[in-house]
């Protein structure tokens, strides 16, 4: 029973758990993984990727974190990344069977499956949605006409999110669109919509934390770069937090920390103190 408790407290230990109120992106100026704070814009550095990475967008299956990376038509990356070190340790090409991918923006997870958003026809638009596997492979596709992911988000209860963001960089910010999609039904339902949103590139990644939903990009008044902040059942922005310092992030993945729960730590005292018990009782029995 000791042994059962004390390797109880130790497996828990070792068990990821959300963190509430980071998230992970990628500096794609500096090729670094680094996290934000989603109260204070603070942005720490975790590490080098060790190699430059052009476009990225980022998720988390389990502990580990998945970046895909659009170089061309020729060159589309699906990057594993240590998420407490930042460095890259391994990277397979994308393909479809017999399809030549001219656009690839979306990755998110659903469940334990990775999906991704891409296009055949037109290279600036994503518009259909497929199972990406560890190795690569992309399957069970779905269409949606009309529709550009620029990025996709997981939420609470495995809900995907879509962001797209449309319009010319400079003095007139994009516009920007915020929906949800039913994997089992293919359904979209928009979350909330803005034209001119003062914000330019929110469309480059999205995810949910604790009932907001989160992008980065560029304020078009100052060049400031800021996490676009939404309140999902408000359907309104809640607020746009400069960030500590300027780069160009891109992808966005909820932090997995592994500080242990009260729980764990209960388990794991109590195995503890049951072997301090039993080895006393034992050399009392000796000394008998």
């Amino acid at each position: 029973m000791v042994t059962r408790l004390l390797i109880a407290g130790l497996f828990c230990l070792s068990t990821s758990n959300l963190s509430a109120g980071l998230l992970y992106s990628i500096d794609v100026d500096s090729d670094e993984l680094v996290t934000i704070n989603t109260t204070t814009g603070e942005v720490s550095v975790i590490g080098s990727l060790g190699q430059n990475v052009i476009r990225s967008d980022l998720t988390l299956l389990g502990s580990d974190l998945f970046s895909l990376e659009f170089v061309n038509s020729s060159a589309i990356n699906l990057h594993t990344i240590n998420p407490l070190t930042g460095m890259i340790v391994n990277t397979v090409a994308v393909s479809l069977a017999g399809t030549t991918i001219v656009n690839a923006e979306g990755l998110a997870r659903v469940g334990n499956q990775l999906k991704i958003s891409y296009g055949v026809s037109n290279p600036t638009v994503s518009d259909t949605i497929g199972d990406l596997s560890l190795t690569g492979v992309i399957s069970n596709t779905q269409q949606f006409n009309g529709i550009d992911f620029d990025s996709l988000g997981v939420g609470d209860g495995d809900v995907l999110y879509n962001a797209d963001s449309f319009g010319l960089f400079g003095n007139t910010a994009d516009d920007v669109i915020y929906r949800t999609l039913d994997t089992s039904t293919n359904i979209l339902d928009t979350v909330y919509s803005e034209e001119n949103s003062g914000v330019n590139g929110l469309g480059v990644d999205v995810v949910s934390l604790g009932g907001f939903l989160f992008s980065t990009g560029v304020r078009a008044s100052d060049s400031k770069d800021v996490l676009r902040v939404v309140d999902i059942a408000g359907g309104a922005v809640h607020a746009d937090i400069e960030l500590s310092r300027d780069g160009s992030y891109q992808g966005l993945a909820r932090v997995v920390s592994t500080v242990p729960e009260p729980s764990s730590l209960a388990l794991l005292g109590m195995g503890v103190a049951g072997l301090g018990g039993y080895r006393w009782r034992r050399k009392r029995h000796q000394a008998a």
